[in-house]
């Protein structure tokens, strides 16, 4: 699978481009749910376990909670690749 970095909904039609915006709006809203309960949760675990909160992680992979507890690391970082449009990609398999 091809993965498209950055494509701007301006690519779509205006319909397709609200529904978009409608979902990012939702998106923020669960993100910062997501944040709170995360912090509550590494503060729950830190003070009753005394586990350096920056020591856990969470995961929800098919709707399920997950927690991973063990040492910090600095996350990876890859190489960049080059950004490419929508429209340009769809043109090239044309």
């Amino acid at each position: 699978m091809k993965w498209l970095n950055d494509v701007s909904p301006d690519t779509f039609t205006a319909e397709t481009a609200v529904l978009y915006d409608t979902y990012k709006a939702a998106y923020r809203i669960a993100k910062a749910a997501r944040e709170a309960f995360e912090t509550s949760a590494r503060e729950e675990i830190t003070i009753e376990h005394g586990v350096d909160g920056d020591c856990v992680a969470f995961n929800y992979r098919f709707g399920k909670l997950s927690i991973g507890i063990g040492e910090a690391r600095v996350p990876r970082k890859g190489a960049a690749k080059p950004k490419q449009s929508l429209a340009d990609w769809l043109a090239e398999r044309a």
